[in-house]
């Protein structure tokens, strides 16, 4: 069976450290559909953060600078991930990735129960890690396996 992670993959998690200060990224963050800002509590030894959120109150992004590096820092998860990371890799594409992770999210009848041996034996091959997630019991519910 030959697996393309390529096709209908996106981004869920999008983190990186940016070479512009923290107004230019506000500026650039704007086109990722935030409504409003909100200052959160900073965390990864950073000083001040700020939150993006859409109009259901859902996190967008998170900005961090200050302390740390000097250098500003966005966080995207979810389903603004995939928006967040075209932006900043348009805009201000010499970012530094810190971490990226990549969803392929399919429903289709069977589909895991076909996919899990492929995708156990590459971790296996490969040395990854492969916790898995969801209800296990039930085939009608969501199931999850991450490789990494």
């Amino acid at each position: 069976m030959e697996i393309r992670f390529n096709q209908g993959s996106e981004f869920d998690w999008y983190e990186a450290t940016l070479p512009v200060g923290e107004r230019s990224v506000l500026a650039v963050l704007e086109r990722a559909d935030a409504r409003e800002l909100k200052q959160i509590t900073p965390k990864l030894g950073y000083e001040v953060a700020y939150r993006g959120l859409d109009e259901a109150g859902e996190r967008v992004w998170d900005l961090l600078y200050g302390g740390n590096s000097g250098k500003p820092h966005v966080i995207a998860s979810g389903s603004h991930a995939q928006r967040v990371a075209e932006i900043l890799r348009e805009d201000l594409p010499d970012h530094h990735v810190t971490r990226v992770d990549v969803a392929i999210d399919r429903a289709e009848p069977g589909l895991f129960d076909r996919l899990l041996p492929e995708f156990l034996d590459i971790s296996k091959r490969a040395g990854m890690r492969a916790p898995c997630a969801g209800e296990w019991h039930s085939a009608e519910t969501a199931r999850t396996i991450y490789m990494g």
